[in-house]
């Protein structure tokens, strides 16, 4: 099975060095990476010839998009793998990384694995965030309900066909934020399995504020209950989320040990 890494990034092109050098350990060799940057598309190339990695595929958005979706969405037209898989611009990747996603997608073909994501302490250190544990006992259970709402693009996979059936990112949620809680929404309904895999590993380097990201993605929360008005499950979901803003918890909860 081929495999497609999508990595949307609008950040200096130098942070992808440790990232794209993680992928050159891989078990798994029938992969290739595309990367759709806002940035200088040169300044990328020298650096996959610096690091000698060949199997990447670059291509470039307007600066100042700034819209996740529009970037995985441009990747997506050009991906020809039977498994798309998403990652991020600050995460680094286990030597089994693709091994692991594919292994699942080998016994499902409605599979849509996600993976686990270790977080790097200030001392340089990884921890396994409280918020990761839940996500992933609740994305192995029966609950398929509300499984959407712990998908992320940073670790997680589904095959071309399946993607294709449920369509593109939503380019309504600006920024990013909501816009891969809807696209798991959309695979879900269209017959996708959620499968965890606590094998799938990789490691987030940015340290971020979590809860000034969440404020500036409310209007994204908000739009995704216009779209689905009918379904108590989104209600649900989008109504703690805004209170756990409001309350200023998302750090804690994202974030905790």
């Amino acid at each position: 099975m081929s495999v497609e890494v999508i990595i949307a990034t609008n950040r200096p092109v130098s942070n992808l060095v440790p990232v794209l050098e993680s992928y050159k350990e891989q078990s798994y060799k029938d992969f290739s990476i595309i990367i759709v940057t806002e940035g200088e598309t040169l300044s990328l190339i020298n650096i996959c010839n610096k690091i000698d990695i060949k199997n990447v595929n670059i291509f470039s958005i307007p600066k100042g998009t700034n819209n996740a979706g529009a970037s995985r969405n441009h990747a997506m037209m050009h991906a020809t793998g039977d498994i798309i898989l998403f990652s991020d611009d600050d995460m680094v990747v286990s030597p089994d990384f693709i091994a692991e996603h594919v292994e699942i997608h080998r016994k499902n073909e409605n599979a849509i694995v996600r993976g686990l994501r270790y977080q790097k302490r200030v001392d340089g250190s990884f921890y396994l965030p409280h918020w990761e544990k839940v996500a992933m006992s609740h994305w192995n259970s029966q609950k398929r309900e509300v499984a959407w709402a712990y998908f992320v693009t940073s670790n997680a996979s589904v095959s071309s066909k399946l993607l294709k059936k449920a369509g593109d990112f939503d380019l309504n949620f600006e920024w990013s934020g909501c816009e891969d809680t809807d696209l798991a929404y959309r695979l879900i309904k269209a017959g996708g399995q959620p499968i965890a895999n606590n094998r799938a590993v990789n490691y987030h380097l940015g340290i971020d504020d979590v809860q000034s990201k969440f404020e500036r993605r409310i209007k994204n929360f908000e739009y995704l209950q216009t779209k689905y008005p009918k379904d108590p499950s989104i209600k649900w979901f989008v109504r703690l989320t805004l209170r756990a803003i409001e309350k200023g918890q998302i750090n804690q909860l994202f974030m905790g040990e």
